[in-house]
Order: structure tokens, then sequence, then C-alpha cells
């Protein structure tokens, strides 16, 4: 038999008057596949924050690994990893890409002695095993 791996039993959360989640009920066992799925707003990350312990609820059960969210949530945090996608990350990442395009791609083709020495001193653009010492390491 299977444990259980998240429990929800009649979960509520209300945010000021809005009810987000509405007495809500599932159990995910160990080793199953669980999706929650909705729209904008319909309480997916909620849920996920509540049974994290950061966002509180106001009735109902939320069991983590049969530890209780309101009792056991350090020992549930230290069993658990959450990594929430985030759409500002993503822009970072491009933004961070855009950058290298726009800047420092046209100087790895320079032909000038002078940029070369200062990128070949740049971290991200040297090459070193873990047995050579950085460049850092010289000065």
């Amino acid at each position: 038999m299977q444990k259980e791996a998240v429990v929800a039993s009649a979960l509520s959360v209300r945010f000021s008057q809005q009810t987000v989640l509405d007495k809500i009920d599932f159990t995910v066992k160990q080793g199953e596949v669980f999706a929650l799925l909705g729209g904008n707003g319909a309480g997916k990350s909620t849920a996920l924050k509540t049974f994290l312990g950061t966002v509180p609820k106001q009735s109902g059960e939320a069991k983590v690994l049969g530890m209780s969210v309101d009792k056991d949530i350090d020992s549930i945090r230290a069993q658990i990893a959450y990594l929430q996608a985030s759409l500002q990350y993503e822009q970072q990442v491009r933004d961070y890409h855009n950058a290298l395009r726009l800047f420092y791609y046209p100087l790895l083709f320079s032909k000038d002695p002078f940029t070369l020495e200062k990128l070949n001193n740049l971290p991200e653009f040297s090459t070193y095993s873990a047995s050579q010492p950085s460049p850092k390491d010289n000065d």
C-alpha cells in the first residue's frame, strides 16, 4: 500500500474577503504524478504555498508525508523542494543573453590585443581546468 505524500482535506484559504481555496480535498500517494490545473487565479500556487507553510490556511487540514503543516512545517521543509517558475527570471535570462550578444560577442572577434587580453582575464571567458590556477590566482 502506498503512503500518502500530500493530503488536503476541506482546505480553505482566504485573502481579505476573497476565498481562494474553498474546502478542497485531494490525496497524492507517494510515487504518483499529480497536476493542479486551472486558469490564472484559480488557486494552484496558493495550494502549493499552503503546503510549504508560506500561506496560512483558514480551515481544513494540510499534510505532507504524514506531517501536519500546522505542527511540523520545519520537518516538512527539510524534506521537500519547490522551484517556482518565474516570468521575471526568464526575462532576466533573456536580458543577460541579449547583453552578451550586443556587448561581449563583438569583442570576442576583436583583433585588438588590449581587448583580447582583458577578455582573457575575465573568469566568464577564460578556459582553465581545476588543476590549473585561475587567472586571478596569478595576480
